[in-house]
């Protein structure tokens, strides 16, 4: 059952995150999962970005051994109970965690309270004129 779950966890972590990246690059998403946790422990983007993909894959390994031992301990696996227990995990993840509790202990998060608010010196439009002199 270990193997299967590593097997399980492996696989569903390598399509998320491919099924992010591919709507990350169509412009359907800005999410960068990778990113945004390799940037809990460094702020250098390509160490983080690396670093994001292996808590990524540890964690969905994690995850799917925490699912299995669900399913050991409620004795029935089926589709339909995976499938609910992932909508459940997906929606706890999507609201709560990414909105709520990610953004006090992340520390390079950026919150409505921490947001820059556009100066001259922000501002791209103006700091393109300011440089080309018009």
């Amino acid at each position: 059952m270990i193997a299967s779950a590593l097997a399980g966890g492996f696989i569903g972590t390598l399509a998320l995150a491919t099924i992010i990246k591919a709507a990350a690059e169509a412009g359907v998403t800005r999410l960068d999962v990778a990113l945004l946790l390799g940037t809990a422990v460094t702020d250098n983007r390509r160490k983080a970005r690396a670093l994001g993909y292996i808590f990524h894959f540890v964690l969905g390994i994690v995850f799917a051994e925490a699912y299995a031992e669900f399913f050991a301990i409620v004795g029935h696996a089926s589709w339909r109970l995976g499938a609910l227990l992932g909508a459940l995990h997906a929606l706890f993840t999507a609201t709560v965690l990414v909105s709520v509790l990610l953004p006090v202990v992340h520390p390079r998060m950026a919150t409505a309270d921490t947001l820059l608010i556009p100066t001259r010196w922000t501002d791209s439009s103006r700091m393109a004129r300011s440089c080309s002199g018009t």
